[in-house]
């Protein structure tokens, strides 16, 4: 997960995991700031953010399917794009059901009501694959299946 303090180093990341042998591909995401979680050290600004999606087309085809995001899911981390974003509008949200520790369901998705959608990753990773949108439950599912067994 990148935040303030580690993005710049995207570059070394996916070179020192392209080269170790120990995973065979690399998704990118960013913090989702959660009132009151008092972590502003480690939120991103939306210019960092913007450099965070820059550096990914550049490097995409240097890592090639080892960065294991097609160009429009890269996209879909931009602030313009997630400032688009509600629980309405969230398919996580609407498709995967979430719920507390105490088995209590949570309406708006896992990262709780004091989640900020606008600048949230969740919907952005989930939502892409092959650069259009999930159609239903079961892609999601398949999507996260292939997630688990890049090769």
């Amino acid at each position: 997960m990148l935040n303030a303090p580690n993005y710049r180093g995207i570059s070394d990341i996916l070179e020192t995991w392209s080269t170790n042998g120990l995973a065979d591909g690399l998704l990118v995401s960013t913090l989702t700031p959660v009132e009151g979680a008092n972590d502003e050290q480690l939120r991103l600004s939306a210019r960092e953010r913007i450099w965070i999606v820059n550096e990914l087309l550049r490097l995409k085809p240097r890592f090639g399917s080892f960065l294991a995001m097609p160009e429009g899911q890269i996209r879909r981390l931009h602030p313009q794009h997630t400032a688009t974003l509600t629980p309405e509008r969230c398919e996580t949200a609407q498709l995967v059901e979430s719920y507390d520790a105490a088995g209590g369901r949570i309406k708006q998705c896992i990262l709780s009501k004091k989640a900020n959608c606008q600048n949230c990753v969740v919907t952005t990773l989930s939502d892409s694959v092959n650069g259009s949108r999930l159609a239903n439950l079961k892609d999601f599912v398949a999507f996260a299946a292939r997630l688990s067994n890049l090769h």
